[in-house]
Parts: structure tokens; sequence; C-alpha cells
């Protein structure tokens, strides 16, 4: 969309639109007004900067081979990296979207504990993770792949 910024600009302004119906009707007339407003392209860049890196997150996580989760914590520290290089690290909207990332990719710390102490049950081969049908697995899964699969 900020590529095609002159050409929409344009086009609300040829004389092709203001003679047309759309640009009497309301909602024409809103269409005219966003795009002309400074704010809607400063919005428009704003998102950019944010999702440009994430949307390469999502490729990553939905190629046909998934990664493993150390890949995709990997990928996301750089898109941090990469949103905090165009956002400026110190400004409110890299704060911002740094918190919600971080809510979102570390989860609470009760969760955390219960992540450690299965983690210490299937190392041990303890709990549900001693049975039979786990310990064939143990070798075969990842360990993130099967608590992601079997923990409650």
């Amino acid at each position: 969309m900020q590529k095609q910024k002159p050409a929409l600009r344009n086009m609300f302004a040829s004389e092709q639109w203001t003679s047309g119906k759309w640009a009497t009707e309301r909602k024409g007339q809103r269409a005219n007004d966003i795009v002309f407003t400074p704010t809607f392209w400063n919005n428009v860049l704003l998102t950019l900067k944010i999702m440009g890196p994430l949307v390469k997150v999502l490729r990553l996580v939905d190629n046909e081979k998934k990664p493993a989760m150390g890949y995709v914590y990997e990928a996301m520290e750089r898109a941090k990296l990469a949103i905090a290089a165009a956002l400026g690290k110190d400004s409110n909207e890299y704060i911002l979207v740094s918190e919600i990332i971080d809510k979102r990719l570390v989860p609470e710390k009760a969760k955390q504990d219960l992540i450690m102490a299965e983690l210490i049950q299937w190392i041990n081969q303890e709990g549900f993770f001693g049975l039979e049908s786990a310990k064939r697995q143990h070798g075969k899964i990842a360990r993130a792949e099967w608590w992601k699969k079997c923990s409650l």
C-alpha cells in the first residue's frame, strides 16, 4: 500500500474521480479523506516496520518442515532486533511491541516451573514419561514436541 501511495493520491485527485458518483457518496468521501491524511500513512509505515520481521518468522513456522522451538525463539529475537532498529530501541512503540512479543513468547512463571518439572520427569522417564509408550518415543521425539503433545 505504501508503494501505491502516489498512485492512490493521484487517483483521488483526478478529474475522473472527482466527477464520478463515488466522490459524492459518503464512503467515497471517507476513502478520499483517509488517503490524504498523514496519520494514515504514518500508521501504514509503522505497521510495515513491525509486521515485516514478524511475517518472516511466520514463514519459518509455516514451512512444511516444522522448525525446533530453539529456531523459533531465535527468529523472534532477530525480529525484535529488526523492529528495534526500525522504530528505535527506546521508542514507546518498540517498548509496547516488545512487551507484547515477550508476553506471548515467554509463559508466566507458574507455567515455566511446570515445564521445568516435566522436563526433569522426561529426562528421568518418570510419571507419565515412564510409561512404556513414552519410553519408546524418548529418543525419537524432541522434548519440546513431546511436552506440547502430551502435557496437561
